[in-house]
């Protein structure tokens, strides 16, 4: 225990970073034996040669150290250079260790925004002659009809509840702060909790009201959205406004 200690402090030394009170003790121990003082002279030449060595940056430790070893036994036979590798070694590891867990941490928060920003929905498909239901992350449920498509934004439930449709589905929307958006080609349908029908396809989208009630407007016209009631429906054709309700 006391050998690597000094290990530690001839290290410091050569580093320039030694306190002074480790210099001391440092000092004190040197003044001790000649053992001493050869072990600190062999482990100075070591760690000199050692910075020729062209070490892995981002490896396991065992592999860090053997690539440390057969470097340095290379220029030297002599068995008793092996404790002193393997002190100096394990400096070198718990530094690697910790930059590639750096590394790897800013590759993964990286990737995760990265990727949230390029590809900000996830897509459910319904291949033709299929039906897919589902349950969102706020329980609210959708059952989407064949040849559809329904994107969910992947940040559902934090800011707000958004959907884009392509094709025909039924959904069924939990009571929430949060309003849930249905938006198409050429519409978009704003609810808190009902359960409606909308079918989309190309420029035309059609929606029906089961329960509750639900706001119905153009994406292109900037006007007062539509309150349709439950039995009602309506549809949007081309960038045209809603039509009338109807029952």
């Amino acid at each position: 225990m006391e050998m690597k200690k000094y290990t530690y402090f001839i290290y410091k030394k050569h580093e320039k970073t030694l306190e002074s009170d480790e210099e001391k003790k440092l000092t004190h121990w040197l003044e001790k034996n000649q053992d001493n003082r050869k072990y600190s002279e062999r482990l100075q030449t070591i760690l000199k040669e050692s910075r020729d060595i062209e070490l892995p940056v981002f490896t396991e430790t065992e592999s860090c150290w053997q690539s440390i070893q057969n470097e340095i036994l290379k220029q030297s036979s002599k068995k008793d250079y092996y404790y002193l590798i393997r002190s100096v070694a394990d400096l070198f590891h718990k530094r690697t260790l910790i930059y590639a867990a750096i590394f790897i941490l800013c590759l993964v928060v990286g990737y995760s925004i990265f990727n949230i920003i390029l590809n900000p929905y996830r897509s459910i498909v319904a291949e033709k002659g299929e039906r897919n239901s589902f349950i969102l992350s706020d329980g609210s449920s959708i059952l989407l009809n064949s040849d559809s498509k329904i994107f969910i934004s992947k940040t559902y439930g934090t800011e707000h509840r958004m959907i884009r449709l392509s094709g025909e589905a039924f959904f069924n929307v939990l009571p929430s702060e949060k309003p849930f958006i249905v938006k198409t080609q050429n519409s978009v349908t704003t609810v808190i909790g009902t359960s409606f029908n909308i079918w989309a396809r190309g420029k035309e989208t059609r929606i029906i009201v089961q329960e509750g009630k639900v706001k119905f407007n153009s994406n292109v016209i900037d006007e007062k959205p539509l309150i349709l009631e439950k039995g009602q429906m309506s549809c949007i054709i081309d960038d045209n406004k809603p039509l009338t309700p109807e029952y």
